[in-house]
C-alpha cells in the first residue's frame, strides 16, 4: 500500500513538473509573440522611400529594388522595413553597386520614411576599347577615368573619346589610376590652353603610352612618366620654331626630358 502511494505521488509531482514546465514555455512564446508584434506596428514600418538626385527611370528602378530588399524578415519573422532596424548596410550596398552614383547618404525620418540622397556621376567623355581597328566596346567615363554606363559611339569631335588598345573590358573601373589620371587631365588642359588647339582623343596605346590627338589631326606621344610642366614648356618652345609648319606636323613626342622628336607628314 505504501509503495502504491509513493508511486502515485511521484506520477503526481512529475505531472505538475511537466505542467509548470509546458506553462513556461506557452509563456514563453507568448511573451516572444508580444514582442514580434511590436515590430509590425504600422506607424514604425516604413511607407516611404525618399530618392533625391535621380530622376525619371532610374530613380523608379532603384525605388523598386530597395523596396525589394527590404520585404524579406530576419529569423523569417522579424520585418526588415521596421525603422529601428533597417539593413542599412544591405542598402548601402545596393546604391553602392550603382556605377552611376558617385556619392550617396541614407537617413532615417521618423515615423516612417527613409531619405536617400545621391550625385551621379557626369560624363566627361565616351571610351572605346578598340580591338584589330575595331570599336567593341563604349561607355561613359567622368573626369576621374571611372568608366560608369554603356554608350553608343558618338561620332564626330563634339565629346572627347579614349580609344583604348589594350585587351580588358573597363566598365566599374579606372582607366588609369585616379591620380595619375588626374594629373593627365590636368596636363591636357594646359595644353589646350597652350597651344590654341583642341583635344579629340586619347589613345591608351598600354598601360604607359599614350597618344593625345588634336583635332587639327597631328598628335602628342606620352607615357605616363613623362614630367608634364617641363614637357609643356618644351613643347611651346619646339612649336614656335615650327611656326607655320605646324599645319604639316604628324606627331611630337615628348617622353624625352631633353628633347621633343617630331615628324611632318609625307
Amino acid at each position: 500500500m505504501a509503495r502504491n502511494l509513493l508511486e502515485i505521488s511521484k506520477r503526481r509531482r512529475r505531472r505538475w513538473a511537466f505542467i509548470k514546465f509546458s506553462a513556461w514555455i506557452l509563456a514563453a512564446l507568448a511573451a516572444l509573440g508580444g514582442l514580434a508584434s511590436l515590430f509590425y506596428i504600422p506607424s514604425l514600418r516604413l511607407k516611404t522611400i525618399s530618392i533625391s538626385g535621380l530622376e525619371g527611370v532610374r530613380e523608379m528602378e532603384l525605388r523598386e529594388e530597395l523596396y525589394l530588399e527590404l520585404s524579406g524578415k530576419y529569423l523569417r519573422v522579424l520585418p526588415k522595413d521596421h525603422l529601428l532596424f533597417l539593413p542599412k548596410k544591405e542598402l548601402e550596398a545596393v546604391l553602392r553597386s550603382k556605377l552611376r552614383i558617385e556619392e550617396f547618404s541614407v537617413e532615417r525620418e521618423f515615423p516612417s520614411t527613409l531619405k536617400i540622397s545621391v550625385r551621379e556621376r557626369k560624363s566627361w567623355a565616351i571610351w572605346c576599347r578598340k580591338e584589330a581597328e575595331t570599336l567593341k566596346e563604349c561607355a561613359l567615363s567622368d573626369k576621374s577615368g571611372f568608366i560608369f554606363a554603356a554608350s553608343p559611339m558618338f561620332s564626330g569631335s563634339a565629346v572627347l573619346k579614349i580609344i583604348d588598345e589594350r585587351p580588358d573590358s573597363y566598365l566599374g573601373r579606372y582607366v588609369l589610376e585616379p591620380e595619375k589620371f588626374a594629373a593627365l587631365t590636368s596636363f591636357m588642359g594646359r595644353l589646350e590652353s597652350k597651344t590654341n588647339e583642341e583635344i579629340a582623343t586619347l589613345e591608351v596605346k598600354s598601360a604607359e603610352v599614350l597618344n593625345i590627338v588634336f583635332k587639327s589631326g597631328w598628335f602628342l606621344v606620352i607615357d605616363l612618366e613623362t614630367d608634364f610642366s617641363r614637357a609643356l614648356e618644351n613643347l611651346a618652345i619646339t612649336l614656335n620654331e615650327i611656326g607655320e609648319r605646324r599645319e604639316k606636323l604628324e606627331y611630337a613626342d615628348l617622353r624625352f626630358a631633353d628633347k621633343i622628336f617630331y615628324r611632318f607628314k609625307e
